[in-house]
This record gives structure tokens, C-alpha cells and sequence, in this order.
């Protein structure tokens, strides 16, 4: 019995040990393998920005480079694989996105033909416009015709003028006529010198059978049309070849339209207008254009468009204000997706919209830069970075940008993160440009106009030089932007008259020059981008330059450190490390 006794409480003892171990396993917290490489992955993803720049991306914390804060971790974003271009996409709450009324649409292409709104006017047409002169000095004695929108019929007298010259001729032809038998030379001669001044046959013949002299000739219109302008009143004297009267055909009108540049691309000879006047409410008028102007209005923006219409019931009037619509058909060439204007946001030389992510309950957006077109009224052709039924933001799209510009992610103001955060040579031999324009500032900053005036060539050769290969498609159209006004820049500066157009010329080139390196990425070399208050009468003006120590080149020696640093250009790989910037001293 004891030795029984002895055996139960032995196995009581196991059993507890071994309820005891399991309980422990039940019980405690506990990590599987899959779970811990999971969390490493998430980890390892985590991008750090800057609360107050979040262009600033790095795969780890740090501190700012450009103000020293602490990184913290990007929140609000989803990545969708690593080896993406753009891996960040801002994710949007249901309630989030009724508030900004957000709406898509799927990329398709536009109809054939296209409509284009323009607006013009009614006007002479300059080939029916006639000048009455007279063919004879003198004094005008009466007029016959004496205010301008009087109509006037072909053969009507409009002036009568006594004339010193046409009556001395007269004598010659009265004269002559007496020995025509006996000198026909001398009265041929006596009749060609009247019909030099524009006296008729009859008139001529009045003169030989009256046998005398007449002291007033009357001058008669060529054409039938409106009176638009008289010069002379009765009593003026008036020389041989001077404008008495400006006479119109109005039967047949002008309509001038003013085209946009942006829609000259679609407009052709022959194209169909349909237009309106406000004086007659209801009534449409066709006409095909028959005119596009070579040259551009420099300050309208616009080329004029320039259209024939038939108006023999005169019910149209010259300076009346038309709109028109321009039915152009679209040129086959041009097969490319349409995006409403709406869905676009501009930075710079760059295009972008946000594309929703397929395949997800919980919406998603990224943003992608396109190329892009001509525009289509409210749309813009877009030859790359969007295909065919990609779904994208078309109302709210600021909403959106604004999300991902506070979660860090990729945004308007904010490009896609470069591989390995390291600076990046996006453009070979790009370098070497920007090591011409510094030159450019030093000879400025001297106020030598002879050795600056070296340099625009230069830096011409040198863009010729660069290669675009390493671009993507939307950068190479916007690059090719900014070579196009840079060229023009360069052309302009090589044929300035003194430093002070130089100097202007070159703040056009800092524009430019500051605009492509922040819209199309880094440059191996850390520049500062420097601000003149005072530059060209209080207006202001940029520079760029290689130190923070200010070198004004708007005023050289004048008001040398006049300015301050606004910002860094470029982010060496180093830069993760750099000190915070410090604003230079303004001084005057």
C-alpha cells in the first residue's frame, strides 16, 4: 500500500511539471519567423523626411541638410514593390475624399474634330480699300462729297479743283487744235500731257468744242463703296499725288480672330468658322479661313486668323466685336491620350497628375510627370506617361497633392526619390554649363563687359554638346523646353549694346538655369541660390553661386555683398551630413 501510495504522488508531481511547461508555451508572447522578416521588411522600407522640407527623403534617420531638423519617418504612405519608380502613393480615407469632391476619370483619346474658341472683330478688307488723289495741283473749289460713311457710286463727282497747271495745259490743247492740220505732233503731245493729269476723253472733247478754257476740273470715283476718311475741306490747296478721299468696297469684310499659340497647331487653311455679332442676336455667319499670320502679337500672345465673308446685305459693320468657334479636324499625326486640364498640375518645366493604384479596396494615388501637347480647349493631348484607360484625378487633384506633400510622399513640389539617395549626374556634361554661367557671374561681378560678352557663345556650344539620353521621356520634353528658351537667352546676350543688358540677359539665364536643376534633379555639386533685392530698380533678381559668401554680379564693385542665400541647388551624397544653411548677412 505505501509503495502504491508512493508511486500516485509521483506521477501527480509529473503531471504538474508537464502542465506546467505547457501553460508557460500557451501563455507566453511569442514571435514566429515569417512575423520578425515581416517587421524587418517594414523597417527596412521606412523612409525618414523633414517636417519642414519634405523634398528631403532618405532611407534613414538623420538630420536635415537644409535645416538641421531632426528626419522623422513618413506617415500616410503605402509602398507597392521596390523596385517601382515611384514607390510612395498617398492613401485617402472615404471621408477625405468626399470632402475634396473627388472625382476620376479614365485617360481616352479626344474626338477628330476640334473646336476652338476665339474672339475678333469685323474689318476693312485692305485689298477693296481705295485711295481717290489728285492727279493735278490746286485749290479744291467745292466738295462734292463732304463726310466720312457717305456712300459713293463709281463715276460720282466728289471734288471740283482749280488748277494754275491744268489751265496752262489747256491753253497748250487749244492751241495746238487750231494747227492740228498743219503740226499733228504738237497737238498729240497736248493730249497726252491732259490724259497724264487724268483728264478724260470728254472732258478733253468739252474743252475743244466749248474752244475755251475751263477753270474748275472735277475729280470723279473709281469705285463704288463707303467714304472711311477725307483729308481736305473746300479751300484747301492741295499737291499733285495728295489723298482726298479713302473710298471701301464693304460688299465683301474681313474677320480678324485672335488665335492662341497654343492652338495654332490645329489651325489650317480652310477651316470652317462659325461667328456672331452682338447687334445681331440669334443670326450665325461661315466663313473659311484664308489667312494665318507668320508673325506673333509679342505682347498678345496671338497670331491673327483672318477669314472672307460676303456681306452685300450690309448688315455687317467694320470694328464690330465677333466670337467665333473654329471647327479644325485633328491631324492624324497627333494619336495621343487626353486628360482634362483639371487633372494637370504645373511646376516649372514639369507636368504631373496622380494616377488611382488598381486593385485596391482602400484608394490610392500616385503621381506621375507626363508629356505634355497642344492644347484641346478644356483638354491637352498628353504624348507620354499615360496609357490608354489608366484611371487618374480629375477634381480635387490639389487635395491629393497636398496630402502627399504633408506625408512626404511623391507630390507636385516633391520629385520621386533617386536610387541610393546619392547625387546623381542626370545630364552629362551639364557640369561643364554650369562652370561657363559661374565664369559669366565672376566677369559680372568684375563689371568686365568685354570678357563677359565672351560667354554667350560659349555656353550655346556647350548646350549643343549635352546629351539627353539619360533623361526620361517627360524629362527630355521639358529639358528640350528649357534648351529652346535658353537658346534664345544666349542669342539675345551675345548681341547686347552695354553691361546693364548683359546683366539683364544673365538674370533671364539664372531663371532658367535654377528652374531645371530644382524640377529635374540634383547636380554633383552643392550651388547656392542667391537673392539681390535691389537688382533692376527694386525688382529683385537670382543668381546662382558656388559659395555662400555673396558676389553680386548685378552691381560689381558698387554694392558688392548686397543679398542674401536663399537655398541650397544640388545634394552631394555628403549632403545628409551638411550643416545647416545660414542666411549670408544683407548688406548695402
Amino acid at each position: 500500500m505505501k509503495e502504491f501510495l508512493k508511486n500516485k504522488w509521483l506521477v501527480l508531481a509529473v503531471m504538474l511539471l508537464v502542465g506546467m511547461i505547457i501553460g508557460y508555451f500557451l501563455g507566453a508572447p511569442h514571435q514566429n519567423t515569417s512575423d520578425i522578416d515581416q517587421a524587418q521588411a517594414v523597417s527596412q522600407q521606412k523612409i525618414w523626411t523633414c517636417a519642414m522640407h519634405p523634398q528631403i527623403r532618405q532611407p534613414e534617420p538623420g538630420k536635415c541638410p537644409i535645416c538641421g531638423m531632426d528626419l522623422v519617418p513618413v506617415k500616410g504612405t503605402e509602398q507597392f514593390g521596390a523596385g517601382q519608380v515611384e514607390p510612395l502613393a498617398v492613401v485617402l480615407s472615404p471621408e477625405a475624399m468626399a470632402l475634396a469632391e473627388l472625382r476620376t476619370e479614365k485617360v481616352g483619346f479626344a474626338a477628330q474634330e476640334y473646336r476652338i474658341d476665339m474672339t475678333g472683330k469685323i474689318a476693312l478688307d485692305e485689298r477693296k480699300l481705295n485711295s481717290i488723289s489728285a492727279s493735278f495741283s490746286g485749290r479744291i473749289e467745292r466738295l462734292y462729297v463732304d463726310y466720312t460713311g457717305q456712300e459713293v457710286k463709281r463715276g460720282q463727282k466728289l471734288a471740283g479743283i482749280y488748277s494754275p497747271e491744268l489751265i496752262s495745259a489747256q491753253q497748250e490743247l487749244l492751241e495746238a487744235f487750231k494747227r492740228k492740220k498743219q503740226n499733228p505732233e504738237l497737238y498729240e503731245a497736248a493730249l497726252k500731257k491732259l490724259a497724264l493729269l487724268k483728264i478724260s476723253p470728254e472732258q478733253i472733247k468739252d474743252v475743244e468744242t466749248a474752244g475755251r478754257v475751263q477753270t474748275v476740273f472735277n475729280v470723279f470715283s473709281d469705285r463704288t463703296g463707303i467714304v472711311v476718311s477725307r483729308s481736305k475741306s473746300s479751300g484747301d490747296y492741295l499737291d499733285r499725288g495728295e489723298i482726298l478721299f479713302e473710298i471701301a468696297d464693304t460688299s465683301s469684310l474681313w474677320v480678324l480672330l485672335d488665335a492662341y499659340e497654343t492652338d495654332l497647331a490645329w489651325i489650317k487653311k480652310g477651316d470652317l468658322i462659325v461667328f456672331s455679332v452682338a447687334a445681331l442676336p440669334g443670326r450665325t455667319f461661315e466663313a473659311s479661313v484664308d489667312f494665318i499670320d507668320p508673325l506673333l502679337d509679342v505682347k498678345k500672345r496671338t497670331a491673327a486668323v483672318r477669314a472672307q465673308v460676303d456681306n452685300r446685305e450690309l448688315l455687317l459693320k467694320p470694328e464690330m466685336f465677333v466670337r467665333a468657334e473654329l471647327h479644325a479636324a485633328r491631324p492624324m499625326m497627333m494619336e495621343s491620350p487626353v486628360i482634362p486640364r483639371s487633372a494637370l498640375l504645373w511646376t516649372g518645366l514639369r507636368s504631373v497628375v496622380f494616377v488611382k493604384v488598381p486593385g485596391r479596396e482602400t484608394p490610392a494615388f500616385t503621381m506621375k510627370e507626363v508629356t505634355l501637347g497642344p492644347r484641346l480647349g478644356e483638354y491637352y493631348l498628353i504624348p507620354g506617361g499615360l496609357e490608354e484607360g489608366e484611371e487618374i484625378v480629375v477634381n480635387g487633384v490639389f487635395a491629393v497633392d497636398a496630402a502627399a506633400q504633408l506625408s512626404g510622399g511623391n507630390s507636385m513640389m516633391n520629385r520621386p526619390l533617386k536610387k541610393n539617395n546619392d547625387a546623381v549626374e542626370w545630364l552629362p556634361g551639364f557640369d561643364a554649363l554650369v562652370a561657363l554661367y559661374l565664369e559669366l557671374a565672376q566677369a559680372l561681378v568684375a563689371s568686365d563687359f568685354a570678357a563677359a560678352t565672351n560667354f554667350p557663345d560659349k555656353l550655346s556650344a556647350s548646350m549643343l554638346e549635352l546629351d539627353r539620353e539619360s533623361l526620361t521621356e517627360p524629362e527630355r520634353s521639358q529639358w528640350h523646353r528649357f534648351q529652346e528658351e535658353t537658346a534664345e537667352v544666349l542669342e539675345r546676350a551675345a548681341r547686347v549694346p552695354d553691361l546693364e543688358t548683359l546683366r539683364l540677359e544673365f538674370s533671364n539665364l539664372s531663371n532658367l538655369l535654377i528652374s531645371v536643376i530644382e524640377q529635374l534633379g540634383p547636380t554633383r555639386k552643392t550651388l547656392y541660390k542667391a537673392y539681390c533685392p535691389m537688382a533692376f530698380d527694386d525688382q529683385g533678381a537670382y543668381w546662382i553661386s558656388a559659395e555662400e559668401k555673396i558676389l553680386n554680379p548685378y552691381f560689381g564693385e558698387t554694392m558688392l555683398r548686397c543679398g542674401e542665400i536663399k537655398g541650397k541647388l544640388g545634394l552631394p551624397a555628403s549632403g545628409r551630413d551638411a550643416k545647416p544653411l545660414r542666411p549670408q548677412e544683407h548688406r548695402h
